[in-house]
């Protein structure tokens, strides 16, 4: 993170406090354009990589092709069926159970009735049939 010169730290430590932050951001700045270099390389590595499978499956498709016709449906069907099992769709979330019905028991009837059919009286829980 950049460092910043306060009023006092400017005061009082003058010039070589204005050298010592430019020195530390200058550090991180250099630290920053490695990784950020090291990241090109990286990125440009795997577009290589991708074009050398792109070209490989392409000649891989063309011998195909020269040593036997084969059905194109067939190759687009293995394709997707390839792609289905490389990237699998997301589990589906496993459905929770119910939450458990609390049961009480009524202030004014004394019925047992759940809790979610009652209302909250002076006298304790009343059913809604009795309010």
């Amino acid at each position: 993170m950049a460092q910043k010169l306060g009023f006092w730290r400017q005061w009082a430590g003058g010039e070589w406090a204005d050298r010592n932050v430019i020195n530390a951001n200058a550090q991180e700045l250099e630290n920053v354009e490695f990784d950020l270099n090291q990241l090109r390389a990286l990125v440009k590595r795997q577009a290589q990589e991708l074009l050398y499978l792109r070209a490989m499956f392409s000649g891989l498709i063309e011998v195909l092709h020269e040593q036997q016709p084969f059905h194109e449906g067939k190759l687009e069907q293995a394709v997707q069926s390839a792609w289905a099992e490389l990237n699998p769709a997301p589990a589906q979330p496993k459905p929770t159970a119910p939450a458990p019905v609390r049961i009480v028991t009524c202030a004014a009837c004394g019925r047992q009735v759940p809790a979610t059919r009652t209302n909250i009286t002076a006298t304790g829980e009343v059913c809604d049939a009795c309010t």
